[in-house]
């Protein structure tokens, strides 16, 4: 496998990632983004799961952003 072929998996894996929020619905999406807010509140995270937190945060947020029933 070239390089080249290699980052293009890697680019289609995260697409998909990005997407996998888009099977929950808008109800479900704001309970998980309000657990999320709730353990990044409590400062009990590592830098690297906070990091981590607030990324899924992101994407939860622009996947509602995106939705006509949110």
């Amino acid at each position: 496998m070239t390089s080249k072929q290699y980052i293009k998996g890697e680019m289609g894996a995260a697409t998909k990632d990005w997407n996998a929020w888009a099977v929950f619905t808008a109800a479900e999406l704001k309970m998980k983004l309000a657990e999320l807010q709730k353990l990044v509140d409590s400062g009990m995270l590592t830098d690297r799961s906070l990091e981590h937190q607030l990324t899924e945060i992101g994407i939860i947020e622009n996947e509602l952003a995106g939705r006509n029933d949110a």
